[in-house]
């Protein structure tokens, strides 16, 4: 079997699709890649990423664009106005991933009893690669975000977050 791709390029993310991972395609795209909305995405720039598929708007249909937010971008080290290649990704659940908060040299932080459940309800169903930097929803340091690098995945590759998912 023929894999298809597509090259489409960068555009800004809406705002309400900030931080959730979420990749705007159009109709045409998405029966080209043989998407259906919430299928997951495999986005190759100048590394591999993954996102969750979600419905283009109409205005944006036929531009062969897809709407990424910043941390998307960065994390398949893109800009807005880049190509990527596109294409439905091989996504398996993840049995163990290894995050850590990045933070500057010399700061410290410290995380109390549950956070293990935090990450987890923050992070379930999102698809995440070795490498990429991720923002899970409710926690924060000094009143913004608190970023988390993805340090390994098991096994390799793109993987979803699940209830069984061991988080170290």
């Amino acid at each position: 079997m023929v894999e298809r791709e597509v090259l489409l390029k960068v555009a800004e993310a809406f705002q309400q699709d900030v931080g959730y991972g979420r990749a705007r395609l159009d109709t045409e795209t998405r029966i080209e890649l043989d998407l259906s909305i919430g299928d997951i995405v495999e986005i190759r720039g100048g590394k591999t990423t993954a996102a969750t598929v979600w419905r283009a708007h109409p205005n944006d249909e036929g531009k062969k664009i897809i709407r990424i937010d910043n941390l998307t971008r960065k994390n398949a080290k893109v800009s807005i106005g880049d190509s990527v290649r596109v294409r439905k990704a091989e996504v398996r659940e993840a049995t163990e991933v290894v995050l850590a908060p990045l933070i500057s040299e010399g700061q410290q932080v410290r995380f109390g009893v549950g956070i293990e459940n935090l990450v987890r309800k923050g992070l379930l169903r999102r698809p995440i690669v070795k490498g990429d930097t991720v923002i899970i929803p409710g926690i924060a340091l000094f009143g913004s975000s608190l970023p988390f690098g993805v340090i390994n995945t098991s096994p390799r590759g793109i993987v979803l977050i699940t209830e069984n998912t061991r988080l170290i």
